[in-house]
């Protein structure tokens, strides 16, 4: 129904905040808010352990492929990490998301 009427909505998450962004028709984008919080407020009483697993396992595949990668790749992948972005080195991620339990 939202995407019929142009509604629109973006999640970014970061590492201390969750960014929601709603956009559409003034008439119809109260109601569309109002569902997402609704939506959101249901995921608490879901069982959403196997999302969480595939979601797991999914950044895990990534960490370890990401060391199969030619050469120049991977000192790219450095540059953007540690001089752009400031995020933690592959390695590091993969090692705390293994420990990581639902």
């Amino acid at each position: 129904m939202a995407s019929c009427a142009t509604l629109n909505v973006v999640t970014v998450i970061s590492q201390d905040n969750i960014n929601i962004i709603w956009s559409g028709f003034n008439d119809s984008l109260p109601i569309f808010i109002e569902e997402t919080i609704n939506l959101l407020h249901k995921m608490k009483d879901t069982n959403i352990e196997d999302i969480f697993n595939d979601k797991k396992e999914f950044l895990l595949q990534q960490y370890k492929n990401f060391y199969l990668n030619q050469t120049f790749r991977l000192a790219w992948g450095s540059v953007n990490y540690n001089l752009q972005k400031l995020d933690s080195e592959r390695r590091k991620l993969k090692e705390l998301l293994e420990k990581l339990t639902y």
